[in-house]
Formats: structure tokens, C-alpha cells, sequence
């Protein structure tokens, strides 16, 4: 078992040994209880990037310093299915999320620090196909002057395979640049998992509808980048990693009609890194989610 596997094993132990910080979820017993199931609808606007630093080389003998950049438009239409439950008398939110195929755009710049003073930047613009899924997991652990508090994990998947577009070779010493445009064999694989805390408020308006508010802080998110170049690096994968820090937060109004849960969102988040790797993030969602619930 790697360590990152040990790490997400760990915390989830640690989650399932704890008691409720209040007395309200212990009458639920220590079984299993569906709460509550959900599918929902989500447009989400999301942006992207990437920003590395390490040793590589471009047609020197030996390697020389090197900065890599991705940027990425990934706006797209999201199908979430969620559920709620009771389990060792903690209240859990499952979520599953996944996107269709779409097109946006991608770019990739490699600049080079050659010894004779030369900049190098390497690079390819274009369409990039993208297919996104998400899974989430969250334990409400107890109630604090009037915030649920809690504790949960996100993971977030994104493959994108670069179609036909431009790529350039530019350089500074002496100046010069070629651009053409031609097919761009170059697939990635982004994978984000998130660790945070979060707190929530509600307020009823009326007796079958409510307002909440809630925040979450990542102080660790665990940025990886796969980058796959069959045409340069046959069958070789590159692999990076970059950690930084997220805040998110969600504006929700429920109604509750029978045992029909109508709820309406929106969310917004931001992600910055604080070493030289870099990852960051912004992204912005509106939504719907409906279903059934065990208290109508």
C-alpha cells in the first residue's frame, strides 16, 4: 500500500472511530439509515493551471533549468447523484459526479534556459477533448453554536486528449519563431484530492423551506498532472505534482415538498499553491438537485 493510500485509509479510520460532538444523531442506533437520495443537474464555470519547475533539456547535452505550464478552459455539464445516511449514528453525503465529452480549450508551454542565454518556449494552442468525474465524501461531526461542523474528502479526475491546433518554437538568442498548425498527440491526466473541514448554517423560512450557507477549507490539496507524448517519450509517462490550498463555498435554498427535496445552489471556489509547483483553480456552479427523502 503507497503512502498517499495509508494517509486516505487513516483519516477515514479515524472518522469512523469518532462520536458525534452532540447527543441529537446517538438516538439513531449504530446501524445503517437511508436518509435521503439525490440526482441533480450542475453547469459549472472552471479554470484551470498548472505551473512546474525542473531540470530538462532542449537539444543541450545536459539538462537545464525548465518551467512547464498547462492552462485549461474546463467549463462543462455535470450529472451528480448524491445520497445522505446515518452510519455508527454519524450523518455521511456520498456524492458522484461525472461530465459527457466536451471541447475546450488547452495550451502547453515549455520555456527552456539554455547556457548561451537562449529562451526557448516550446508550445501548442488549440481544442483539448475533456471528461471530468468527482467523488465526495463527507461526515457532519456535531453541532456548535448553531454550525454543523464536519470534516470530508473530494477527488476529482480529468483526462484530456490535445486535437489539431498550433504549436510554436520561439527563441530569443538570436530572435527567431516557427508556427504551424498539425495534429497535437498529447493526452493528460489530472487528478486533485482534496482533504477539509467544513461548517454550515441554516435558516428557515418557512416550515418546508430553508436557507444554508456553508464553507469548506482545504489546508492540503494534492495536485497530480500525467502528461503522455508517444511521438517524443514512447511509451513513457510524466508525472507531476504540485500542493496547494482551497476555499469553497455554497449558497443552497431547500424546499421540501412531501418527500420530494427540491434544493437550488450555487458555488464558488479558489484554490492557490504556496510552493513553486503550482496548482490553481477557479471555478463557479449553478445548480439543481431533487429526490426522495425519509422525512417528508
Amino acid at each position: 500500500m503507497t503512502a498517499r493510500a495509508r494517509l486516505v485509509v487513516g483519516i477515514w479510520v479515524v472518522l469512523l472511530s469518532m462520536q458525534p460532538l452532540s447527543g441529537e444523531t446517538g438516538k439513531a442506533g449504530k446501524g445503517f439509515k437511508l436518509v435521503e437520495i439525490k440526482v441533480g443537474y450542475e453547469a459549472r464555470h472552471d479554470r484551470f493551471r498548472f505551473n512546474f519547475h525542473n531540470p530538462s533539456s532542449f537539444n543541450t547535452a545536459a539538462p537545464v533549468p525548465h518551467q512547464f505550464v498547462q492552462t485549461y478552459t474546463a467549463d462543462n455539464h455535470w450529472g451528480i447523484v448524491k445520497a445522505n445516511y446515518l452510519l455508527l449514528r454519524i450523518p455521511w453525503e456520498s456524492e458522484f459526479g461525472m461530465t459527457p465529452q466536451r471541447t475546450n480549450y488547452g495550451d502547453d508551454y515549455d520555456t527552456f534556459y539554455q547556457p548561451d542565454g537562449d529562451v526557448v518556449v516550446s508550445g501548442t494552442t488549440g481544442n483539448v477533448s475533456m471528461r471530468e468525474f468527482s467523488f465526495a465524501q463527507r461526515a457532519w461531526l456535531g453541532q456548535l453554536k448553531g454550525f454543523s461542523l464536519g470534516t470530508g474528502y473530494q477527488y476529482l479526475r480529468v483526462r484530456s486528449r490535445f486535437q489539431f491546433g498550433n504549436s510554436f518554437e520561439t527563441h530569443t538568442k538570436p530572435p527567431s519563431g516557427i508556427f504551424e498548425k498539425l495534429p497535437i498527440q498529447e493526452t493528460t491526466r489530472s487528478r486533485v484530492h482534496e482533504f477539509y473541514a467544513a461548517a454550515r448554517r441554516e435558516w428557515h423560512l418557512t416550515p418546508r423551506s430553508f436557507f444554508s450557507a456553508e464553507l469548506r477549507y482545504a489546508p492540503v490539496a494534492a495536485a497530480f498532472l500525467t502528461t503522455i507524448l508517444p511521438a517524443k517519450y514512447p511509451g513513457e509517462e510524466i508525472n507531476f505534482l504540485a500542493k496547494s490550498t482551497g476555499l469553497c463555498a455554497r449558497l443552497a435554498l431547500r424546499v421540501l415538498t412531501h418527500s420530494l427535496p427540491l434544493e437550488f445552489f450555487a458555488d464558488y471556489g479558489r484554490y492557490w499553491s504556496y510552493r513553486q509547483s503550482e496548482f490553481r483553480r477557479e471555478a463557479f456552479a449553478l445548480g439543481m438537485q431533487v429526490g426522495w427523502s425519509a422525512h417528508p
